[in-house]
């Protein structure tokens, strides 16, 4: 028994083998036995610590109910507060990891961030309120104000951006850059949302893709690039359609074409971008006071001009009837 430092009253009390332990504060590892290397500093921080080493706990209830965990931090009041035998855990902010009881290697920075996490491991939340609802899910990646709140048990999920991935609750390997990306999802798995708001307009879609800003899907397994503001997508190659006879079967010549094209109508037109933004659910970028935030110059002008343009081609109700 050698080179502990007690400060405060209870404070090591019942200590009897450990060593190398700093205890600052009322009853802070008041019931260390054999623990070491420990160093708490705050009022009731680590105050039920037995036998756990190498932990640091710093501020108002941090680590108070850990008994046999190590290797934990704990910086913030109430930070990792329930921990129990939890392992390799790092708590920084207010609140950080607070009711997290046998989770292991779990990084929560930011306050409320994995406030509800229970068992849940491997999970990083960086920002505030980052992964708070989580309670079992785990390998999640949440970074970003408010990044995946309402997670409770998925699983492997990446979310980088002001509120990505907001709403998911069960979905799993999910990725999300953006503010708002992938907000609307909550069961859908597989999902890709990259840009500002793009995402799925269905709570359950899964391997749904959605690329740029205010890109939506309207299904599963489909992919979409930009929103209706977009006037051209090109590179300097075709696309290539993927067409292998190898991989076909009940192959026979009786598609009826000239019929079939003869009942086409095709037609001239004009877009409607307010009808294509109300039909796919985009609405205007919100602030933190739920403002819209300013749309820019460019891109009302992009709009106003894909307007104008007359187009040429069919109107796919009356090609999917014909078909």
């Amino acid at each position: 028994l050698y080179y502990n430092c007690a400060f405060g009253a209870y404070s090591l009390k019942n200590n009897t083998t450990g060593d190398l332990n700093t205890a600052i504060g009322l009853s802070t590892l008041e019931y260390n036995n054999s623990g070491g290397r420990n160093t708490a500093t705050g009022m009731y921080a680590m105050q039920y610590n037995t036998t756990g080493n190498d932990n640091t706990a710093n501020g108002l209830y941090a680590l108070r109910a850990n008994t046999t965990g190590e290797a934990n931090t704990a910086i913030g009041a109430a930070a990792l507060e329930n921990s129990t035998t939890g392992i390799s855990n790092t708590a920084i902010g207010r609140a950080v990891l607070p009711a997290n009881t046998t989770g292991n290697s779990n990084t929560g920075i930011g306050a409320y961030a994995l406030r509800f996490n229970l068992t849940g491991e491997e999970n990083t939340a960086i920002g505030v309120s980052a992964l708070s609802e989580n309670n079992t899910g785990s390998l999640n990646t949440a970074v970003g104000y408010y990044a995946m709140f309402s997670n409770t048990s998925g699983l492997s999920n990446t979310s980088l951006g002001e509120s990505a991935l907001y709403d998911n609750g069960i979905g799993a390997e999910n990725t999300a850059v953006g503010v708002n990306a992938g907000r609307s999802n909550f069961s859908g798995s597989y999902n890709t949302s990259i840009g500002a708001q793009s995402g799925t307009t269905g709570p359950g879609f899964s391997n749904a893709t959605a690329l740029g800003y205010q890109a939506k899907t309207t299904a599963s397994n489909q992919v979409r690039i930009g929103n209706s503001s977009i006037t051209s997508i090109g590179g300097y190659k075709a696309w290539t359609n993927l067409s292998d006879g190898r991989v076909k079967k009940n192959i026979k010549a009786n598609v009826p074409g000239l019929v079939f094209i003869n009942m086409l109508k095709p037609v001239t037109y004009n877009l409607d971008l307010d009808a294509a933004d109300k039909i796919m659910g985009v609405s205007g970028l919100k602030d933190k006071t739920g403002k819209n935030r300013q749309v820019s110059v460019e891109e009302t002008n992009a709009r106003k001009a894909q307007q104008e343009v007359l187009c040429t081609g069919f109107i796919a109700q009356e090609v999917e009837a014909s078909a």
